[in-house]
């Protein structure tokens, strides 16, 4: 098996016990290799080793990244019979997956556990400005409160978000341009719209951001070197009023008890002139199975053992908020997904985004 690598590392050693605990209890072998989702060369990799015939039986990775590359690339098993049996014992699956694994009709993933991205910012920076705590914002409100929450002398910056080359900064100029209601291309995929009024009014107000002085006080030293991981290290580091990330940043502040945790007010994103709600969907970190597997019937197994049940919950304890339950049926499996966390209802919320999101540009 190939695992795409979590940022935290107690959950990887925790999946990685949980694969050991089957392979004991089965009388069988597991090897379980990491791989950076973030190397560019991954899929390429994967490819190659499918078209040699040297590929390891199975992975899992996001939906959303790798998965329809690697099918258009023909290197993937029909997974249709493991997701109708799990569909049976848990439900619906997140909303996303069902167009992330799925081609003409049959799927080609299944999925494993769920990863949201959500935007945090400081409630006691918040409150101590008077202004609310709400489930989320337009983007207009977010950068108006940035600024009225920060402080230079104090180390306090109100707006942690770049625009420099990285995840996390292309995943906020593609929400802010699609809330605008711009698209890089229309509705059948064929076609580049990018350069639309739309697209236009979105970056004009992304760009004022950075080159307006009235906003520099808001800006955090170095903001645009930063890279994917800069925005964790100086939201950990307490001088960020907002940021937008995966969950790992805020599963760290809760495991490693940082005390930036309790001041933190997770929402599930910020809306724009075409858009009322949030784009808030996430994705799917899903089971694979590569063409040309030896052992196809046990990597099937090893999937639905590690969808739900202790399995799963061992890791998720391990990346609060991080790894979450993929199936609906699972989420209630446990108290700790109810419970354990603040954040656990608008994560599952996200789980249940109605797909596909119209905007009033259509």
């Amino acid at each position: 098996m190939l695992s795409q690598k979590l940022y935290s590392e107690a959950a990887n050693k925790a999946l990685d016990k949980s694969l050991q605990a089957f392979a004991q209890a089965t009388g069988t072998t597991i090897r379980n290799d990491l791989v950076s989702g973030d190397a560019g060369d991954m899929v390429a990799k994967m490819d190659a080793e499918v078209k040699a015939g040297t590929n390891r039986d199975m992975a899992f990775m996001s939906d959303r990244r790798f998965v329809g590359q690697l099918h258009n690339l023909g290197n993937l098993t029909d997974l249709t019979d493991v997701v109708q049996e799990l569909h049976g014992l848990y439900g619906e699956p997140a909303t996303e997956a069902n167009d992330y694994c799925v081609f003409d009709g049959r799927w080609y993933a299944i999925p494993y556990h769920f990863i949201a991205s959500g935007m945090y910012l400081r409630k006691d920076w918040y409150q101590e400005k008077g202004l609310p705590l709400k489930p989320y914002y337009t983007w207009e409100e977010l950068r108006d409160n940035a600024l009225e929450v920060s402080d230079p002398a104090k180390r306090r910056f109100g707006w942690g978000l770049t625009v420099n080359r990285s995840g996390d900064a292309n995943g906020f100029i593609a929400n802010v341009i699609n809330c605008y209601g711009g698209a890089i291309a229309d509705n059948t995929g064929r076609k580049v719209v990018f350069n639309s009024p739309e697209t236009v009014a979105a970056v004009t107000f992304i760009g004022d951001i950075y080159t307006n002085p009235k906003y520099a006080p808001m800006l955090p030293p170095g903001i645009g070197s930063w890279t994917d991981s800069s925005n964790n290290e100086n939201w950990l580091a307490q001088i960020l009023g907002l940021t937008l990330n995966q969950f790992s940043v805020y599963a760290d502040s809760k495991t490693k008890k940082n005390p930036v945790y309790g001041n933190t007010h997770v929402f599930n994103g910020a809306t724009g002139p075409a858009l009322d709600t949030p784009l808030a969907y996430g994705e799917s970190n899903s089971f694979v199975v590569f063409k040309g597997a030896k052992n196809p019937d046990l990597a099937k197994l090893v999937a639905k053992f590690m969808v739900g049940g202790s399995a799963l919950l061992g890791v998720a304890k391990e990346a609060p908020c991080l790894v979450n339950p993929s199936w609906d049926k699972v989420w209630d499996s446990d108290p700790y997904y109810t419970s354990g966390d603040p954040a656990f209802g608008a994560l599952r919320e996200q789980t249940r985004a109605k797909l596909p999101v119209t905007t009033r540009t259509g």
